[in-house]
């Protein structure tokens, strides 16, 4: 990184779409690996706040800086806790990374262009952030102006117009193929960020049966809880799978965990009974010839992205509008931050409510 004298708030990242896929196997990470981060960035004197954000797709540490050096520091520690080459990893600054911020939030900057989880992402992230006091006034000055930049797209144009979120494609989908779900038996197997959604939106279209296993069972009870469902053993859910109408898998297996001649048993005891399988895992959980079978219907995250970006074309004109609306809201904040900068004043902080 070249001449930091001037750089006062960057972005170091990666994503699946920046890596070609590379990221999938990488953005594995276990918390306790992204807790050491974190700990590293509270002891270097170069960084004075900083947030990390990390999603299925993407892992992103926001700073402010406080030192010259704080920017090479901060992408060594990155290169080595996704074992990455340097290529694959993005750095954006100050007005630049700001304007990036605002387009994440947005939804402009993911796979499924204009969907709507990664706003949810982005508050979580700062109000955990904020709790932990990681935040400088800057950080939180940015990152509120970039959530009301999100609101303002969301409100003003229709880059979301359509089923963009992962979740309401999910429901589309099963209702094509199972018409109304109030009686159909779905089988959550993981309970992460992406599964959650998907159910959530399963749940609120109507399908009242929805098992719950994860890993962890603390967090099967939690989500089984807030969709009114069934927490069950992760060591039995493939007892469940006989009985199941929809199946969808988001564990972080590193093999696949339901094979072709599984599925082809349960489809031979209900043979007029379409099955549904929705393969969130990266990499893959189901075996990808299952969906050659009689009446299976697999689809992968990457079908999802693609139905969700068909009707991209009938947007373009949307998105236009919102990304020279965002360029021109990054430079209004960016000018803003260097006046006070200059006059050394402190940015007063709103409540996430405002955001």
């Amino acid at each position: 990184m070249k001449q930091e004298e001037h750089i006062t708030f960057l972005v170091v990242g990666a994503t699946v779409h920046s890596t070609e896929g590379m990221l999938h196997q990488t953005l594995l990470l276990e918390e306790e690996q992204l807790h050491a981060l974190s700990s590293s960035l509270d002891r270097d004197p170069n960084v004075s706040g900083h947030l990390i954000l990390k999603t299925c797709n993407r892992i992103e540490v926001y700073c402010s800086r406080s030192g010259l050096h704080a920017g090479e520091k901060i992408l060594q520690q990155f290169y080595e806790l996704l074992q990455i080459e340097e290529n694959l990893v993005y750095v954006h600054i100050n007005e630049n990374a700001t304007r990036h911020l605002m387009r994440v939030c947005s939804g402009l900057d993911s796979e499924i262009i204009g969907e709507t989880e990664i706003l949810g992402q982005v508050k979580c992230a700062y109000e955990t952030s904020t709790r932990a006091n990681k935040l400088t006034p800057l950080l939180h000055r940015i990152f509120q102006k970039s959530l009301q930049a999100a609101k303002w797209i969301r409100t003003n144009t229709q880059i979301g117009y359509g089923h963009v979120s992962l979740g309401n494609i999910a429901v589309e989908l099963a209702m094509r193929i199972h018409g109304n779900l109030n009686r159909k038996r779905i089988l959550l197997i993981g309970a992460g960020q992406v599964g959650k959604d998907v159910a959530i939106a399963l749940h609120s279209r109507g399908a009242p049966h929805i098992n719950v296993a994860n890993r962890t069972q603390k967090k099967a009870d939690e989500l089984a809880l807030l969709i009114n469902g069934t927490s069950i053993s992760f060591d039995t859910w493939q007892e469940h799978l006989d009985a199941s109408d929809i199946v969808i898998c988001s564990t972080s297996s590193t093999t696949e965990i339901l094979n072709q001649d599984a599925v082809a048993r349960i489809i031979g005891k209900r043979p007029s009974r379409p099955l549904f399988l929705i393969d969130l895992g990266m990499p893959h959980n189901i075996c990808g010839t299952a969906g050659d079978l009689e009446s299976v219907y697999l689809y992968t995250l990457k079908d999802i992205t693609e139905i969700a970006n068909r009707n991209l074309e009938q947007r373009k004109s949307e998105l236009a509008l919102a990304e020279s609306t965002l360029e021109k809201k990054a430079q209004r904040v960016w000018r803003e931050i260097e006046a006070r900068n200059s006059n050394n004043k402190i940015y007063p902080t709103l409540s996430t409510q405002e955001c």
